[in-house]
Order: C-alpha cells, then structure tokens, then sequence
C-alpha cells in the first residue's frame, strides 16, 4: 500500500466509526450492550468507533441492524459519499502495483545479464 492508499483508508475508517458511535449513542446503548446484541466484542467496537480498525462488512451490517431500525437509510446515506476517496484509493494501488512490475521486470533484466 502506499501512503496515499493508507490516508484515504484512515479517513474512511474515520468517518464510518464516527457515523456508528452517532447512531449507537442516539439509540442510547453502551458499546457494551450493542456487543452483546451484535456478537462483537466492546472492544471491538471501540476500535470500530475510533477509526482504528475497519470492521469486516458482516458484522458492520449486523451491527448496524441492532442501532439503525432504516439499514436502508444507513446505507443510502454513504451512497456516492465515498467515490472520490475509493477511487483515489484505486489509483494509489494501482500505482503501487505498476512500481511492484517494475521492480520485477528490472529484477528480470539484471538476473539475464
């Protein structure tokens, strides 16, 4: 990954755990009792809602269904949101995976002579 790949996942894995830690506070529930309704662990959740950890999307969509009584409106509300930095985020690796071949095709071409 590169560090551009690496700032946009940050940003995103930001805003979604702000997003979970709003809707699990207006539901009025600890992360404790969201966990246990949700199968994850609080601390789990706590990483979720801190941005340090992206959750795996099974148990974001649980998760979501125990806070969120609209999922449809949950997800409707990132629709489009994330585009630009998805798509800088493909970029980046794309880059990272075009210097990846060029490493290797130099590599190729010392290893003939």
């Amino acid at each position: 990954m590169t560090k551009k790949t690496d700032e946009y996942r940050l940003i995103f894995s930001k805003i979604l755990g702000r997003t979970i830690r709003n809707l699990r506070e207006s539901a009025e529930m600890s992360q404790e009792k969201l966990g246990r309704q949700a199968d994850v662990s609080r601390i789990t959740l706590g990483k979720w809602e801190n941005g340090k950890v992206l959750p795996d999307i099974y148990e974001l969509y649980k998760t979501i269904g125990e806070i969120c009584p609209n999922q449809a409106s949950f997800w409707e509300s990132f629709e489009g949101k994330f585009d630009p930095i998805f798509q800088e985020m493909e970029k980046a690796a794309d880059l990272e995976k075009y210097r990846e071949y060029m490493q290797l095709a130099k590599k190729k071409e010392r290893n003939k002579r």
